[in-house]
């Protein structure tokens, strides 16, 4: 019996590699904060990580979508 799955769509995709991103800001995050016990350090990388994450969803919210003629 064959296995049958779906192929993933680019919006899920898209998905599990933003989600990556931001797995991977907080584990950055703390061992920034880790490093020497200053949240500041964890607090500026999870800024960059969220302005980056949020600058790219901006992007493609505002890119035009496609017509269906």
């Amino acid at each position: 019996m064959p296995d049958q799955r779906r192929p993933l769509s680019p919006r899920q995709i898209l998905a599990l590699i933003m989600g990556g991103l931001v797995l991977w800001g907080v584990y950055i995050a703390i061992g920034a904060y880790l490093y020497n016990q200053n949240p500041w350090r964890g607090v500026i990388v999870l800024a960059c990580v969220g302005s980056f994450v949020g600058l790219w969803l901006l992007l493609l919210w505002t890119q035009p979508g496609k017509r269906q003629d």
